[in-house]
């Protein structure tokens, strides 16, 4: 009786050159989804910090208001790419030491950022025509003026 003898020496390489880029793709993939899920969470703790800090301060302007949530940034977070803080009701200067337009203890005081994610994507936004978003969603937080 004889043996066929198969050669598979170069079988594992060619397996592994098929599988690596798929592995590589899937695993940047999660990398790049865990990187925008972070930043999600961090610009909604740095929106509800600062629509409670100026729900005890409702005496600051837009101006402070915007100073302090850029000063809030997580570790992973840019404050220049708070590309929108929006406090309202508005408060573009202060009439004796108050707010003109009032925020009164009882009202509604409302925070709003928008942040851009140009700096935490390291994969290309651009695939087969389909263009992913930079930006995400403005997160909004309204509490009570203490």
């Amino acid at each position: 009786m004889h043996r066929i003898e198969r050669q598979e020496s170069g079988t594992a390489l060619v397996e592994m050159a098929l599988a690596a880029p798929v592995f590589l793709l899937v695993l940047l993939a999660s990398m790049q989804i865990a990187f925008i899920v972070m930043q999600t969470y961090s610009v909604r703790q740095v929106t509800r910090e600062t629509a409670r800090w100026l729900a005890l301060h409702p005496d600051s302007t837009d101006a402070t208001v915007a100073a302090h949530a850029r000063a809030l940034v997580m570790p992973a977070m840019r404050a220049a790419d708070m590309t929108r803080i929006v406090a309202s009701p508005a408060c573009p200067s202060l009439s004796a030491g108050r707010c003109v337009n009032g925020r009164a203890p009882g009202d509604v005081v409302t925070v709003e950022i928008q942040y851009d994610l140009r700096n935490a994507l390291f994969l290309p936004t651009d695939y087969a025509g389909l263009t992913l978003p930079t930006q995400l969603p403005p997160y909004r937080v309204s509490v009570l003026v203490e």
